[in-house]
């Protein structure tokens, strides 16, 4: 959906049902790509092992190794768990932030001054919850069936980092996995080609709303009046009062 203004969206956020999560883009050309996975494709990441899976279960033993030699036992701690902190944090990991308000997510793809070779839209995007359950199912070469699904919401409990909860907790934030690396409108594509291509479907599964990039001022303003959106609230911790703060008094972000 390719949109005139800010007001568009408005009217677009206040229509589309709570059936969607929701996930702000500053460039229309960036994917649905985890931290991980593109550090890996830039061949940022030293794992040790040859595949993705392999390399991804190395940057796991270190993380929890250094975080349980900073913070004490995190035996309690599940490996999503684990990724969600390091997430937070800025290490690479399968995980893309996404949240439940479309307004939050705006606010992400607004917030930051234009990059270099900024895009001409920002783009607001919404997946369809019930991804969750597209599965598709193929036979290995011992003929068992297996059932790998294209997008994962990884579950997360009360045993995690409170200083995590409260931000995720302003964001109305949760996190998708990608179980193979490739971009989430990919798979969505092909798993909506396979299953609907001749079909009457008519729910959309994703949505990419592009907002004109001129719209920052009036999208950012809109947000902090009438929403109580704005930095503070939605990074009530130190790290996110230092990471706004580059943002504001650093050249060229």
């Amino acid at each position: 959906m390719r949109l005139n203004s800010w007001e568009e969206f408005i009217k677009i956020a206040d229509i589309v049902t709570s059936d969607y999560v929701w996930r702000g883009h500053q460039d229309e050309k960036w994917e649905l790509k985890s931290l991980f996975d593109r550090d890996l494709e830039g061949r940022r990441i030293a794992g040790n092992g040859k595949n993705r899976g392999s390399i991804m279960k190395s940057v796991m033993c270190i993380f929890r190794k250094r975080l349980s030699e900073s913070t004490g036992n995190v035996s309690k701690l599940t490996e999503a768990e684990i990724w969600a902190i390091g997430q937070h944090h800025g290490l690479p990991t399968p995980f893309l932030d996404w949240t439940m308000n479309p307004y939050i997510a705006a606010y992400f793809a607004f917030r930051k001054k234009d990059l270099k070779d900024q895009s001409e839209n920002r783009v607001i995007i919404a997946l369809r919850r019930e991804t969750k359950r597209l599965i598709r199912k193929t036979k290995s070469q011992t003929k068992v069936l297996r059932r790998d699904r294209y997008i994962e919401f990884p579950g997360l409990t009360e045993s995690i980092d409170t200083s995590l909860n409260e931000r995720m907790k302003a964001q109305e934030g949760l996190f998708t996995k990608a179980l193979n690396g490739r971009d989430i409108f990919d798979n969505v594509t092909t798993y909506y080609n396979k299953k609907y291509r001749d079909s009457n479907q008519e729910e959309a599964i994703l949505i990419k709303i592009y907002v004109p990039n001129n719209q920052r001022d009036e999208c950012l303003r809109y947000l902090r009046t009438k929403k109580g959106i704005f930095d503070g609230k939605l990074f009530p911790d130190y790290s996110g009062a230092v990471e706004i703060s580059r943002d504001e008094i650093l050249v060229g972000n």
